[in-house]
């Protein structure tokens, strides 16, 4: 059954010897549609996620109040499904994290999905006009344009509200986690806001003009400014941008990944 993918409300508990052959036995598998690490031990979790043949991208389409879910291998979308109702701002953004995909839309809504069968488990309301979500620190982050503040949910208990807020710049276009914080990219304002979670420090922080897009990894902060044309390199330590980088056009959004900064950049 361990290589039988039911999708369905199915779990199989067996014991294993070694991590190498609990790997094993997950990759034996047909699809590999997901999968998820469960362990005391960070080391122990980066490994056997590296090790495990699994994946999918998702998107979340604003406008639509879709989800769907995209094979990296043969870069085909695999299903669509609607979780969220029709929205005019076109805003959408997900993210992974306790065993679950969860995506917000613009008429405000923050929906749980399960990755194997794609079923919507529940959903809540959140502020005005979300433009991001993130999974960190165990809990989800959700960034609200319409009143400039990201919300904290509980993944056991997000149906029933928010656990915190806290206030950001204008017009908050992307939000990420990283290096035990959360920043958040602030277009109107011109700043990544910086928040810890572990004691509620809150610090604005100046980068390029219009950032869209922030990202972390490779042992920095990393923001794409819109009407600069430029990156922003942010050392989290001292939280201060260290270089800025030109890539011309109009930077749309970026990630990390591979050992690299990867921007998307539309023409001027």
């Amino acid at each position: 059954m361990v290589q039988d993918e039911v999708f369905g409300p199915v779990i199989t508990v067996q014991r294993f010897n070694s991590v190498n052959e609990a790997v094993t036995w997950a990759n034996g598998v047909q699809y590999g549609l997901a999968a998820s690490v469960w362990t005391r031990d960070h080391g122990v979790a980066m490994r056997a996620s590296r090790s495990l043949d699994f994946g999918a991208v998702w998107v979340a389409h604003g406008r639509s109040g879709e989800l769907s879910r995209v094979d990296p291998e043969f870069g085909v979308v695999a299903e669509t499904r609607v979780v969220a109702g029709h929205s005019p701002t076109g805003s959408g953004s997900v993210t992974v994290g306790a065993g679950y995909v969860w995506a917000v839309y613009g008429e405000s809504t923050l929906a749980q999905v399960v990755p194997a069968s794609m079923s919507k488990v529940g959903s809540t309301l959140t502020g005005p006009r979300p433009v991001g979500v993130v999974y960190g620190a165990g809990d989800l982050w959700v960034a609200n344009s319409g009143d400039s503040t990201v919300e904290r949910f509980d993944p056991l208990t997000f149906k029933e509200g928010h656990i915190g807020e806290f206030p950001v710049g204008g017009s908050p276009s992307a939000i990420a986690y990283g290096e035990n914080a959360v920043w958040v990219a602030n277009r109107a304002h011109d700043t990544v806001t910086f928040y810890d979670p572990r004691t509620g420090g809150i610090q604005p922080i100046a980068v390029g003009d219009e950032p869209v897009g922030v990202s972390v990894g490779e042992g920095a902060v990393w923001v794409a400014n819109s009407r600069s044309g430029t990156v922003s390199r942010i050392d989290p330590k001292t939280r201060t941008v260290v270089e800025t980088i030109e890539v011309g056009g109009a930077p749309a959004g970026i990630a990390t990944g591979e050992g690299y900064v990867w921007v998307t950049v539309q023409e001027p």
